[in-house]
């Protein structure tokens, strides 16, 4: 979901300009509304199998974590694009959030 080359820096592009567009039309918007929640259900089944397997600790809410991963990618997409980090910078937090959510699961 990263913009890491030009080919997903392009489609990181499109959804920014449907993102605007969807600001300002209602049934646009509803896509989104309708498809955000899928991406965090898709997200949070894996972190529920996860859970299962002993990887990521069973106290994780995992709508919570998946929603917040979503929010982070997001974030990071942006600062990317904006030269804020590098695409290495933002896989270097992405994956120091990942391992802390998978840290620590089998402790204990």
């Amino acid at each position: 979901m990263l913009p890491l080359d030009e080919q997903s820096r392009i489609g990181f592009l499109v959804g920014v300009a449907h993102f605007h567009r969807a600001v300002h039309d209602a049934t646009l918007r509803a896509d989104v509304r309708d498809g955000i929640p899928k991406l965090r259900d898709l997200f949070a089944d894996q972190l529920r199998q996860a859970m299962e397997r002993g990887e990521v600790r069973p106290d994780r809410d995992a709508d919570d974590e998946a929603m917040l991963l979503i929010s982070l990618v997001d974030g990071l997409s942006t600062y990317i694009l904006l030269d804020v980090h590098t695409p290495e910078k933002a896989v270097q937090l992405l994956d120091m959030r990942l391992a802390q959510l998978f840290d620590g699961a089998g402790a204990g």
